[in-house]
């Protein structure tokens, strides 16, 4: 009779032991996770989890070795994979000790209780993901494991671990609900979930999903039974990582694997992930985060002309985005207040000073703009019939490659402080302003004072609607632009610098806007 599985077992003793423990294939994900005992056939050997195309449930106690397990999965498949070939996303709804494994390259990003936005953005990559390689695999046949075989083009594993998953339910409800279908689809699109519970936390019919079952020590032992089909009265014994496993058949006993003695698992972790990090030049992808402030500074270099100018950090994919204000002649920037919004006119002033084939002039109506703010800025604040004039002038007799803008703020009171002659002047630029090649206009107006404009002969033929940015809350209960592609809930959206564009080409967004800050 074989001895008994010991109490504490190490990846490296493994590897020593067993032929096969280094033998990998790319991108088939199979790290070593212990080592089975099998006396049916007086047999023991070496227990690898396949993660090719398949979701898993860890089940156990708290003291039963859930952390020891993952941090052996994620271990095992990292230093025997690339991070072209996986991906790990980790959410530690317990101890967080998954924390130490962000250094890794494999690994995109750590999560805890406390990151509930950062949570949400990433369970979003996989279900983007999935959305985005349905129409990838629809020459494969439809799955990941096809895609992988055939395809000369490749893409990663990504692996989603929660760990405490009914932690995760009670409070992210929600979110939790929403994964049903995702554990359901992902893993034929290599898009897979590993979860650790305890026993009893979670429907039978959302198990179906977890081809790959484990349990640990459990507190009622019907549970083996229940959950494995494992024969009546097989339990595994007290030590820390032991439990039970599905294996050809039967159901087996197994001790993980531990990645050094426990007294330096920590420490091995680290100098591990130092040297991945210095192998690999590439990483997996981070979680998207929505910057709490978009600063000036942030975005500057971003900025290359007009076509480029970057007005916020969109909601939905965290990422800078553009606003392209050459498309049209005009372009409204409205508000409830505007006066309340002017960090956002600020950091405009700033991007377009910038370029270096802009000639920008600010045009301030109702002393919307406080002059300490700008600096080395044409503005204009009185005496506008000669601002008109020479406006005329400047936009029909252009400087060759040298753009004209003009930022206007208040234009609802404008053509009341013209003389007749300068309302011509006016009514003409507007009404000929596609006919003027290098000129470009910025409206800023309250929304109350910009409804004056909506009157004149020439807004309708000028303006379009559908382009135009509104800053702050109260989208819903204007119509000067026109975002008939976003939700109600979507305009009732009321985060910190809330924004929304809309450009000619059919495009809504909801942002955070950029700001100039105390020190910009």
């Amino acid at each position: 009779w074989l001895d008994k599985l010991p109490e504490e077992i190490l990846l490296s003793t493994l590897k020593e032991k067993y032929e096969d423990a280094s033998a990998t294939v790319p991108y088939v994900i199979t790290p070593i996770i212990g080592e089975y005992d099998r006396p049916s056939i007086q047999a023991q050997g070496l227990l690898k989890l396949d993660l090719l195309s398949k979701n898993t449930l860890i089940q156990g106690t708290n003291t039963s070795g859930l952390d020891e397990i993952l941090k052996t999965i994620i271990f095992s498949t990292c230093i025997e994979h690339t991070p072209e070939e996986v991906n790990f996303y980790l959410i530690d709804m317990g101890a967080e000790s998954l924390r130490i494994f962000n250094k890794f390259p494999q690994v995109g990003d750590v999560c805890t209780i406390e990151d509930g936005d950062k949570i949400l953005n990433m369970l979003m990559i996989g279900e983007n993901e999935i959305t985005r390689r349905k129409d990838i695999f629809a020459d494969y046949s439809g799955d990941y494991k096809t895609y992988i075989e055939s395809s000369n083009e490749k893409l990663p594993l990504l692996i989603f671990i929660i760990n405490y998953y009914d932690v995760f339910q009670e409070n992210f409800a929600k979110i939790a609900d929403a994964l049903n279908t995702i554990f359901r689809d992902g893993p034929k699109y290599g898009v897979e979930y590993i979860l650790t519970t305890n026993a009893g936390t979670m429907r039978y019919k959302i198990q179906e999903y977890f081809e790959n079952k484990i349990c640990l020590q459990l507190a009622d032992k019907e549970q083996y039974r229940n959950i494995l089909d494992a024969p009546r009265g097989l339990t595994p014994s007290t030590s820390l990582g032991r439990g039970l496993i599905p294996f050809s058949e039967e159901v087996l006993e197994f001790q993980t694997a531990f990645i050094s003695e426990k007294n330096n698992v920590n420490a091995t972790i680290k100098k591990v992930g130092e040297l991945l990090s210095a192998r690999f030049t590439t990483r997996a992808p981070n979680v998207p985060v929505l910057p709490k402030i978009v600063s000036l500074k942030m975005v500057l270099e971003s900025v290359k002309s007009l076509s480029t100018l970057v007005i916020g950090y969109d909601i939905d994919t965290k990422d800078e985005l553009i606003f392209d204000f050459s498309k049209t002649k005009i372009t409204p920037i409205l508000a409830a207040n505007l006066r309340s919004q002017m960090n956002f006119i600020y950091a405009l002033i700033e991007e377009i000073k910038s370029l270096g084939n802009v000639k920008l002039q600010i045009i301030d109506v109702e002393n919307y703009v406080e002059f300490d703010k700008l600096n080395l800025v044409e503005l204009y604040n009185r005496d506008f019939d000669g601002v008109f004039s020479r406006m005329y002038t400047d936009v029909t007799h252009p400087i060759e490659n040298i753009y004209n803008v003009y930022i206007i703020t208040g234009i609802g009171k404008l053509k009341g402080k013209l003389n007749r002659d300068t309302v011509a002047l006016y009514n003409s630029i507007f009404t000929y302003v596609d006919r003027l090649p290098n000129a470009f206009f910025i409206f800023a107006d309250d929304y109350e004072s910009y409804k004056m404009l909506q009157i004149e002969s020439w807004y309708s033929k000028s303006i379009d609607s559908k382009n135009g940015i509104w800053l702050g809350t109260g989208v819903g209960t204007q119509i000067a632009i026109s975002f008939n592609k976003l939700s109600n809930d979507q305009k009732r959206i009321n985060i910190a610098d809330v924004a929304f564009s809309t450009s000619i080409d059919g495009q809504n967004h909801v942002l955070r806007k950029v700001i100039t800050t105390e020190d910009e």
